[in-house]
């Protein structure tokens, strides 16, 4: 039963996310209002309230048609339009940007809404047609067709101003970069609460759970996961990172018990993970940081030459980067009772450096104002680290990495000069050996 419902959770997260969710939605609302409307038209109130409103109201079955015909075929021209500045922005998001920010754009819930109500008017005025053979002047239903109409109107001018500004880049990363730093400050706020750190266990000697089939760890049912190992009295380790692809019968997850002989509790664990291609910046912080790296990476391209957007690419993610300094190494879940459930292998600061600032580094070595960018900002790493001096090692090798790349592309005396200021500054917040000059 509990496979059963971790598996329609994960077809409720895929159609939710859907970009026809919300309008299938707002249409079946619209079919609903239409036979409210024409139960409510068969009433003595309507009657009432019809020889109140009489001059707004379309009592010719002639002109009742003409003006539903009109509506179709302008919601038709809206829907098509609307349809079309969609693709164009998803297209131009995917060449200039990256094809990894297109399953935000698409699950944006303003444009779903505006095309469900196009959509939802559209069925509305043909059921209206349809009532209209019954030789009876649905007025009432008319009126609210007008009213629809107009409404998609000052939508469609809505819809105009959002797209234009959505396809804008700036407006893209930083979107990105706002729903991961809430993402992050969430898990930050959460470990802040406790009054201590549960103590770790050694997890080398475990017993070991395998993938069954291929695919992306991207999710965990968190609440189902803990609900069984606190059932069964289990303790879970993670082996893999989010966002890992994992082979048929690769190790990903370890318990504290040997579970070899009961195999429907581990099909049952295996339920609560999710694989899928997708990457949401909601699902996990390191997928919005992976999003803006590429972003930042495509606007180094010689097609596209922009490296003032890898500028501010770098820029944010040094920021989310000083926030994953607040957030303890180890993660992990607590039960209800407050006893350690579940450990989870985060990335450390190193891969993240690698993962994220590494494809900058190598695609904008010949730019100057990108590596000088990138150093400033490990700068301001060190800085923010000065204090507890617990990346220090890390931070320095990367910094070497960094310097070994930017002798061969910076030639100048300004650029030099610059770059060993930072150097001596570097020098003073890290304990570990000298960074050399060049």
């Amino acid at each position: 039963m509990k496979r059963l419902r971790n598996s329609i959770k994960r077809v409720y997260q895929k159609t939710v996310r859907s970009i026809a969710f919300l309008p299938a939605l707002i249409s079946f609302i619209f079919f609903v209002f239409f036979f409210a409307i024409r139960a409510f038209e068969d009433t003595n109130l309507s009657i009432r309230l019809g020889e109140i409103a009489e001059p707004l109201l379309v009592t010719n079955i002639e002109d009742s048609r003409l003006i539903l015909s009109s509506i179709i075929g302008g919601l038709i021209s809206l829907i098509v339009f609307s349809f079309t500045m969609v693709m164009l922005v998803l297209n131009t998001a995917s060449s200039t940007l990256s094809p990894r920010v297109l399953p935000g754009l698409i699950t944006r819930k303003n444009h779903q809404v505006v095309l469900g109500f196009y959509i939802g008017s559209l069925t509305y005025s043909i059921l209206m047609v349809i009532k209209l053979s019954e030789r009876t002047v649905p007025s009432w239903g008319v009126f609210f067709a007008m009213l629809f109409m107009l409404f998609s109107f000052a939508l469609f001018v809505y819809f105009i101003h959002s797209i234009s500004i959505s396809i804008q880049v700036d407006k893209i990363v930083e979107s990105i970069f706002k729903e991961t730093r809430e993402g992050m400050k969430a898990r930050q706020g959460k470990y802040e609460s406790l009054k201590s750190q549960p103590s770790f266990p050694e997890t080398d000697s475990w017993f070991t759970l395998t993938a069954d089939s291929p695919g992306y760890f991207k999710n965990i049912d968190k609440k189902e996961l803990i609900s069984l190992l606190y059932e069964n009295d289990l303790v879970a380790a993670m082996t893999v990172d989010i966002g890992f692809f994992t082979v048929k019968d690769y190790p990903f997850l370890k318990v504290n018990r040997d579970l070899s002989s009961e195999e429907d509790l581990c099909k049952k664990i295996k339920s609560c993970f999710t694989f899928y291609i997708e990457e949401y910046v909601g699902s996990h912080y390191t997928f919005g940081m992976k999003q803006i790296s590429e972003v930042a990476v495509k606007a180094l391209s010689p097609g596209i030459n922009d490296p003032g957007t890898a500028v501010k690419c770098t820029d944010l993610l040094v920021m989310l980067l000083l926030e994953k300094l607040t957030i303890p190494e180890r993660e992990f879940e607590l039960d209800e009772d407050g006893k350690l459930r579940m450990l989870y292998r985060p990335l450390t600061l190193d891969e993240l450096l690698f993962l994220n600032l590494t494809p900058i580094m190598q695609y904008g070595q010949q730019d100057p104002l990108v590596m000088l960018n990138l150093l400033e900002g490990l700068k301001n790493l060190a800085y923010t680290d000065q204090h507890k001096k617990a990346y220090s090692t890390t931070l320095t090798n990367f910094t070497e990495s960094l310097i070994l790349e930017m002798q061969s592309s910076i030639t100048t005396d300004q650029g030099k000069q610059r770059i060993n200021r930072m150097i001596t500054r570097m020098n003073e917040l890290l304990d570990e050996k000298k960074l050399k000059k060049i």
